[in-house]
């Protein structure tokens, strides 16, 4: 008797929780933060309504990140793809900031229940150390940088790449906040492209035909729907998606793949061909010689594309050998100049391209001068511009944090098989086939600064948390 009328006055733990923490000064000082935005936003309005409208969308925007920050994440990713809009505004850049302020206020408000999950110093304390090592040497290359302020820039640019590490693995929980995040991958993908092909994008007038993005160029573009297209291609080997779902991505991998043999990125295409390579062997066993019927497949179909579709001036670009000098060669050869000069400390992170003319004069014939001196160009190469701007030891960091995410996925997938996840291996499969491409496709493209290739990293180590460890030792698969 005495339990029966003592129970309606006893909270339950639930609304106990809730009452400490609505008590706590951390959440008072977020309500204050939230209140006075809206107060200055009330006060713009009737000077700046434009601007207060910006203002009520981010503040809208960080709620529904504090609400469910793999939502946020998704939205991220799209917005990744769109890294400049008109009159110089980064939309890639807000969303980011955005993203991170909520990442931010939600440690502060950390629950209890996410301190059962440990976070990603105590999971891989190894990689934060390498990243922080990493960021430290970028930042400190700017001493002997020829113009430092492009230094604070791009290691600002890679602070906020690596903070994609953190807040990756606090927001995604379960497998489906991953198929979230590879369906917005390959939506921004596609987005992108169709903006570019209205009109969003800024072709080559030097290279017409070329399929380019709303501020992509046509090689990153290349690589960014290859990755899209094995994404896809995961979604649709999904049971736990309906079939019209899956079949909608499928037909999206498909038509990934047809526009990317439409950028004419030479580079996308050793990477398709590193991934159907890569495929073979992580698709694990049963399942190779699908996986070498799906190859076939994608060799007939491009082929096809080709010769229906691709305009003259691709085929011709990607059939011919680089006789002439497209302007990648000459760069390669001032950057190896550079790392000659300066194997150890670099020319300084962001510096490549005003650094490459002080390497022009040397022995060796330089066909493209134009792209040294007129237009200095990225090194078209993220190894090299790693070694040049950054030397051996800027390499060797950036390297290990490459190897330390690729080998989680290919761990991940092997404790999701292992306690019988079929969902969490196939997502772990897949990411592992699209890093393989995008780095083979990055040996031709610039992309340390890229979040699309540091967002995929973090997926690679987020993988790892998420899957059960196996019983006993784990075998190859």
């Amino acid at each position: 008797m005495s339990r029966v009328l003592s129970s309606p006055l006893r909270p339950s733990p639930r609304v106990a929780r809730r009452t400490v923490a609505t008590h706590d000064p951390a959440v008072r000082l977020v309500v204050a933060a939230i209140a006075s935005v809206a107060v200055i936003l009330g006060l713009v309005a009737g000077w700046q309504p434009g601007l207060a409208v910006v203002g009520a969308l981010s503040l809208a925007f960080v709620a529904l990140m504090l609400s469910e920050l793999y939502v946020g994440l998704s939205l991220f990713t799209v917005a990744i793809f769109f890294p400049v809009l008109g009159s110089g505004v980064s939309l890639a850049k807000l969303a980011g900031l955005l993203l991170a302020l909520a990442w931010l206020v939600g440690v502060v408000l950390r629950r209890a229940s996410d301190r059962q999950r440990p976070g990603l110093m105590e999971h891989r304390p190894g990689l934060v150390g390498v990243l922080a090592l990493f960021i430290a040497w970028a930042a400190l290359s700017q001493l002997w940088a020829t113009q430092a302020n492009l230094g604070r820039g791009a290691v600002f640019t890679l602070l906020m790449s690596a903070t994609l590490f953190p807040i990756v693995f606090a927001a995604l929980r379960e497998p489906r906040h991953v198929r979230l995040i590879y369906a917005a991958f390959v939506v921004g993908a596609l987005l992108t492209t169709t903006a570019g092909f209205l009109g969003g994008g800024e072709s080559d007038p030097t290279e017409p035909g070329r399929l380019t993005g709303a501020g992509v160029n046509p090689n990153q573009l290349g690589g960014y729907l290859l990755v899209s297209a094995i994404l896809a291609a995961t979604l649709a080997c999904s049971r736990e998606l309906s079939t019209p779902a899956r079949t909608g991505a499928a037909g999206a991998a498909g038509l990934c793949i047809v526009l990317q043999l439409l950028t004419g990125s030479r580079g996308a295409i050793v990477g398709l061909a590193m991934a159907l390579v890569a495929a073979f062997f992580v698709a694990g066993q049963g399942r190779r010689a699908g996986m070498a019927t799906a190859a076939v497949l994608v060799v007939l179909g491009g082929v096809a594309v080709f010769v229906t579709v691709a305009p003259p001036e691709t085929v011709h670009r990607i059939t011919r050998s680089d006789t002439t000098g497209s302007g990648r060669t000459d760069i390669w050869r001032v950057g190896w100049r550079m790392v000659e000069a300066h194997p150890l400390t670099g020319v300084g992170v962001g510096n490549f391209s005003v650094s490459t003319i002080d390497y022009l004069l040397r022995p060796g014939v330089t066909k493209r001068a134009v792209y040294i001196v007129d237009e200095p160009k990225v090194a078209h190469n993220i190894y090299l511009e790693v070694l040049a701007e950054l030397g051996l030891p800027g390499l060797v960091l950036f390297l290990v944090i490459v190897l330390i995410s690729g080998h989680s996925a290919i761990v991940a997938a092997r404790s999701f098989r292992w306690s019988g996840d079929r969902e969490g291996e196939l997502l772990a499969r897949g990411l592992a086939v699209a890093l393989a491409g995008l780095l083979a496709a990055a040996f031709f493209s610039s992309e340390l600064f890229s979040k699309q290739l540091w967002l995929l990293l973090a997926i690679a180590v987020t993988l790892g948390s998420l899957a059960k460890p196996a019983q006993g030792s784990v075998r190859a698969a």
